[in-house]
């Protein structure tokens, strides 16, 4: 038994090591082609590890950085639809001509507000809905990641430390997608909070609340 299991051991090593050595030469090829200065390069750590959808796969991580998007635009749309707001209580009372311009342009820019606020709510609570589904699915293997940290030039030429997020298919003979891997720890923490959301019914930025801005009703 003891023999058997130094044995298993030693082939679990000899893989990780072939992986590893795989993993470093097809991100070393990727690189070649991507960086500025493909010369400047030197690794310094590679990790790989096994990629399940969907918490690896591409298209949930687009389906995340659109709903990002979309939050961040509907953020702003609110802001200026209350700006508008309070426009339009300023000069309430407006009694010259340059007075009451801005106050049809207020209204008028509150109007374009709550239109653009109405189609983003809509088109982020079909996104939403869209990676609610995909994550209540089970999950499954769809190849590997590979963390890699290394060193480069810049397009300015100015040497520095890097790290990226690398996806290769099942073969592990194809890089099919890189990422930083600052931006891959922001999506792994977006999928967590939006489990959470799932799990404790929190409501969604993009189903209206009372406090959501109200239409205005010119007088």
């Amino acid at each position: 038994p003891m023999k058997k299991a130094i044995y298993i051991f030693i082939i679990i090593a000899m893989t990780a090591c072939s992986q590893r050595q795989k993993a470093s030469m097809l991100v070393e090829d990727y690189l070649e082609e991507a960086l500025p200065y493909p010369d400047s390069y030197e690794a310094i750590d590679i990790y790989v590890d096994s990629a399940f959808a969907p918490y690896d796969d591409r298209k949930a991580f687009e389906m995340l950085n659109i709903i990002g998007e979309l939050a961040e635009d509907l953020e702003n749309t609110e802001k200026e639809a209350r700006q508008a707001k309070a426009s339009i209580a300023m000069w309430s009372r407006a009694g010259s001509e340059y007075e009451l311009m801005l106050r049809k342009e207020a209204e008028e820019n509150l109007v374009l507000s709550i239109y653009k606020i109405d189609s983003l709510k809509k088109e982020g609570k079909k996104h939403y809905e869209k990676i609610s589904k995909i994550l209540k699915n089970e999950q499954e293997f769809i190849g590997y990641k590979v963390r890699h940290y290394f060193s480069a030039k810049n397009k300015d030429g100015k040497l520095q430390n890097d790290s990226g997020l690398f996806l290769i298919n099942k073969e592990f003979d194809e890089v099919t997608y890189v990422i930083p891997l600052s931006e891959y720890n922001q999506l792994q923490e977006a999928f967590v909070l939006l489990e959470t959301q799932l799990k404790e019914l929190t409501p969604m930025l993009f189903v209206d609340s009372n406090d959501s801005v109200q239409v205005y009703h010119a007088e």
